[in-house]
C-alpha cells in the first residue's frame, strides 16, 4: 500500500515538480533503427530513468523527502508542501545497474552502492538531446528487438512497454514544472476513461512460457497471449522452442485486426503457437474472437469488449506512445501472473496455470529466492521500428 501512496503522490507533484540540482545527471545514449520498406535510419537517443526511482529530497538540501517507504511529513505532509519544499535529483545510472553501449542496454535487477544497494529499474527512450520523450504510432507498424535474458529467474519481470504520455513530460501544460522528460516526469500519464493508454508489447521471464500480449485494459488483468496458460508447455523456456538461456529476437505486429508475435533464434522464425487447448481459435495472436473466446473459457469478466473494443484499442494504437524497458519485482502480486500459478490454491482451474515457476519461488520477501535475484540481468539491442514487414529479412 505505501508503495501505491508513493506513486499517487508523484501524480500530485507532477504538475508542478521541481528540479534538484545535487546530482549531476547525463543520460545514457542509446541508438535505434527507423525502418522503410528497402532501408532503415540509425537514430541517437538517450534514456532516462522513471522519477518513481529517483532520489526526492528537500530543495538545496540533503534530508529526503521519502524514506523507508514512508513520506516524511516534516517536509511533505500535503500536496503544496510536497511541491514547494522537495525537488525531483538527478541519477547516477551505474549505481542502477543500466549500461548502454550502441544500440544495446543492460540492465540489472540489484546494484550495490554505497553501503547499501538498488533494486528495480525502469527507463524511458527519449530523443537525442534528452528534451523530449521518443514517441512511436505502433498501428500499421511493428517492433523488432534483441533480448537476453538468461540470468532472469522466477519471479522477476523484464518488460517493453509503451505509454501514452506527453512527449515533453508535461512541461509545457503545467505552470512550475521543472522536470519535464529530462528529469523523466512519468506521473504525466495521458489515460482515457475508458481503456488505459499503456501496451505490455513483451513481458519475459526464465522458465515459463509467459510471452505476454497485452491490450490496453483499465483492469489488472487486460487479455494476454500466454502459449504456456493455452496448453503448449514447451514453447519458451531453457530447452525450448524459444530457447530462453540464448539471445532472440522479438517481433511483435500491431495490425489493425490483430496483434501478432514471432521469434527469431538461430536464424529461425518461430512463430508463436495456437492454443492448444478446446474451443479457442486455431490460430496465433491477440484478436477480437480470442479475447472474447479466453473471457468464456477461463470464466473472466470480458472487460475488453465493455471498455470499447478493437475500435477504442485502435485509437489508443494511433496515438503517440512512448516506450519504457524495465526488470522489476513484485511485492503486490510476486508477478505469479507472468510464470507460475494464479491465482494461488484454485487447483486445476482453466487458465491459472501461466508457467512452471512454483509460486513459492516468486516470493520476494524469502532471503533465498532474493539470493537468487541478486545477479539477474537484462540486455535489449538492436531495436527496430517500421511499417509492417520492414523490420526483417528472414
Amino acid at each position: 500500500m505505501r508503495r501505491v501512496l508513493f506513486l499517487s503522490s508523484l501524480a500530485l507533484l507532477a504538475e508542478a515538480q521541481k528540479v534538484g540540482d545535487l546530482q549531476q545527471e547525463i543520460h545514457p545514449k542509446v541508438s535505434w533503427k527507423q525502418c522503410t520498406s528497402s532501408t532503415y535510419d540509425t537514430v541517437q537517443g538517450e534514456i532516462t530513468i522513471d522519477a518513481e526511482y529517483r532520489w526526492i529530497h528537500v530543495v538545496d538540501d540533503w534530508h529526503s523527502c521519502f524514506e523507508r517507504q514512508e513520506w516524511q511529513t516534516d517536509y511533505c505532509n500535503s500536496t503544496q508542501s510536497c511541491t514547494e519544499l522537495c525537488a525531483v535529483d538527478g541519477a547516477y545510472y551505474p549505481g542502477y545497474g543500466i549500461v548502454t553501449n550502441g544500440d544495446s542496454l543492460s540492465q540489472q535487477y540489484e546494484t550495490p552502492i554505497d553501503f547499501s544497494k538498488s533494486q528495480n529499474s525502469r527507463v524511458f527512450l527519449m530523443e537525442d538531446g534528452g528534451d523530449k520523450y521518443q514517441t512511436f504510432s505502433l498501428l500499421g507498424n511493428e517492433l523488432a528487438f534483441d533480448v537476453d535474458l538468461g540470468t532472469v529467474p522466477c519471479g522477476l519481470n523484464g518488460a517493453l512497454t509503451f505509454l501514452a504520455m506527453e512527449a515533453d513530460g508535461g512541461l509545457a501544460r503545467y505552470e512550475g514544472n521543472e522536470a519535464g522528460a529530462r528529469n523523466s516526469n512519468s506521473r504525466a500519464f495521458q489515460t482515457s476513461s475508458k481503456i488505459c493508454s499503456r501496451i505490455d508489447s513483451y513481458s519475459v521471464c526464465e522458465n515459463g512460457a509467459c510471452v505476454q500480449d497485452r491490450l490496453p485494459q483499465c483492469d489488472s488483468d487486460g487479455c494476454d497471449y500466454n502459449p504456456y496458460r493455452l496448453g503448449v508447455t514447451d514453447f519458451y523456456g531453457i530447452g525450448g522452442d524459444v530457447d530462453t538461456s540464448k539471445k532472440f529476437t522479438v517481433v511483435t505486429r500491431f495490425a489493425e485486426d490483430k496483434i501478432t508475435k514471432f521469434f527469431i533464434q538461430d536464424g529461425k522464425r518461430i512463430d508463436a503457437p495456437s492454443p492448444a487447448l478446446p474451443n479457442f481459435p486455431d490460430v496465433n495472436g491477440l484478436s477480437k474472437d480470442y479475447c472474447r473466446i479466453k473471457t468464456v473459457e477461463f470464466s473472466e469478466p470480458d472487460i475488453f469488449e465493455a471498455l470499447g473494443g478493437v475500435a477504442r484499442q485502435n485509437d489508443i494504437l494511433r496515438r503517440p506512445m512512448v516506450m519504457a524497458l524495465s526488470i522489476q519485482d513484485d511485492y503486490n502480486a510476486w508477478n505469479l501472473w507472468l510464470d507460475s500459478t494464479y491465482p494461488v490454491n484454485t487447483g486445476n482451474y482453466p487458465g491459472v496455470t501461466r508457467g512452471p515457476c512454483p509460486w513459492q519461488e516468486n516470493d520476494p520477501n524469502d532471503l533465498d529466492v532474493q539470493w537468487g535475484w541478486s545477479k539477474a540481468k537484462i540486455a535489449w539491442s538492436n531495436i527496430r521500428f517500421g511499417p509492417i514487414g520492414s523490420t526483417i529479412s528472414i
